[in-house]
């Protein structure tokens, strides 16, 4: 059932709560290829940022000779950048690929900010485009 099709809450969750957030990349704004990001920062409802325990994906492989592939790259703090170090890069295998972020414990989330790719205008097509986010299984938010 794709996005479109789910039966959707007339109510917008004002700060849902939850431990597992998981980030599924529906496409990219035209890179067939590959798909970048620069961060992701999460908030609380006291303002304090979320911190991750764990991040993995079984549909985006690390290779430990490319550092743009580690998806810690996500979370590290460091994202207005267009330096390959800080940001998260990867190969594009299927149309809809899923990052699971655990939380350090159950949070309620305040606030959101995606940085998406923007190594350079060349690159800039490798960044996301549709992205669905699921907190503790239910969408709480996509984006388009």
């Amino acid at each position: 059932m794709s996005i479109e099709e789910e039966p959707c809450s007339d109510v917008i969750p004002v700060s849902p709560s939850g431990q597992i957030l998981e980030l599924i990349i529906h496409s990219t704004w035209g890179d067939q290829n590959y798909v970048g990001l620069n961060g992701l920062e999460l908030w609380n409802t006291k303002g304090e940022i979320i911190k991750i325990s764990s991040i993995s994906s079984k549909d985006f492989k690390e290779n430990k000779l490319d550092p743009r592939s580690k998806l810690r790259n996500i979370v590290n703090g460091n994202y207005n950048t267009s330096d390959d170090i800080h940001t998260w890069m990867a190969e594009l295998g299927k149309r809809k690929s899923k990052i699971t972020l655990e939380f350090e414990r159950v949070q309620s989330i305040a606030m959101v900010r995606v940085w998406n790719y923007n190594r350079n205008r060349v690159h800039a097509k490798r960044g996301v485009k549709h992205l669905e986010m699921r907190l503790d299984q239910k969408v709480n938010l996509y984006l388009r």
